[in-house]
Parts: structure tokens; C-alpha cells; sequence
């Protein structure tokens, strides 16, 4: 029998519950893009040029574990190119918002674009609060807990689908 570590089976599990995220996004459980899910364009442009729904939705989990790698060992340190990314994320989002907000507008309405730029923001927010809280009391569930939000908000909010 192989022993597993509780951090390691702890963010195996956190990976695999970004497929059902992924999933949701693309709209694989209902439509998509609604408020509910997103359709993601970093998930869409791969669907584009190899249309298996089931081998995109491994993207999120696999990316996670590969930039994750510290929390299979149980590491309660949280590095600091995850706060870099998280606000190069916030950035470039704000960024596709802006830049593609007359698209939007016209092919997906006001209230989805609202909802949408609503939610980065709370992902933001809420990334932001996780990684200062971290600060003050870093823990192996503090940082599981960041890695998972951010790559959340990646495949959901901060990029979804515009036109």
C-alpha cells in the first residue's frame, strides 16, 4: 500500500477539484457563457484547436500541481512569485476588461460584464486578504488555500469570455 502524506492527498484533491471547476467554466455542465459559467478564454482558445472537452479540463489541475509543487511536501511557506502572480493577474484582467469592454457589451450585455468584473474583483480581493493573512500567520492551509483561489479566479472570472 502506498502511504500518502495528508498534505499531498490534501492538494491532490484541490487539484482535482479545479476539473469540476474547469468544467463549469466551459459550460460542460449547462451553457456557457452565463454568469455561472464564465467560458474562461484561456480554457476556450485551447478548445479552439483541440476540441476534447476532457483533456481541457485537465489544463487547471495539472498547471496548478506543476506551479504547486512546494505543498506536496507539506511546505507551509507560500512563495512569493504567488503574490507576484496574483497581482500581474489582477493587472492583465483589469487590462482585458478595459481593452475588450465594447465587446462585451454588445455580444454578452451589461449585466454579464458587471457579474464578470464583480467576481474578479472579489477574486482579487478575497486572493489578497488570503495572502496578507498568510503574512501574519502562514500555514500549509493558508497556502493551499491561495494556490487553489488563484487558479479559481484564472479559469473562471479574470478571463472570461468576451464576444
Amino acid at each position: 500500500m502506498i502511504k500518502v502524506k495528508a498534505q499531498a492527498g490534501i492538494t491532490i484533491l484541490a487539484g482535482l477539484s479545479l476539473i469540476l471547476i474547469a468544467a463549469l467554466s466551459l459550460g460542460l455542465l449547462g451553457d456557457a457563457p452565463t454568469i455561472l459559467s464564465p467560458a474562461s478564454i484561456l480554457l476556450i482558445i485551447p478548445l479552439m484547436m483541440w476540441p476534447h472537452d476532457l483533456f481541457i479540463i485537465l489544463i487547471p489541475p495539472v498547471l496548478f500541481w506543476l506551479w504547486s509543487s512546494y505543498l506536496f511536501r507539506g511546505s507551509p511557506g507560500l512563495p512569493k512569485r504567488m503574490e507576484t502572480l496574483g497581482y500581474i493577474i489582477a493587472a492583465l484582467s483589469l487590462f482585458y476588461f478595459a481593452s475588450n469592454w465594447p465587446y462585451d457589451i454588445s455580444y454578452q450585455r451589461l449585466r454579464f460584464t458587471i457579474v464578470c468584473v464583480a467576481g474578479s474583483v472579489a477574486f482579487a480581493i478575497l486572493f489578497i486578504l488570503v495572502v496578507r493573512r498568510y503574512s501574519e500567520r502562514g500555514s500549509f492551509s493558508l497556502s493551499l488555500f491561495a494556490s487553489w483561489l488563484l487558479f479559481v479566479w484564472v479559469f473562471t472570472y479574470a478571463f472570461p469570455y468576451l464576444g
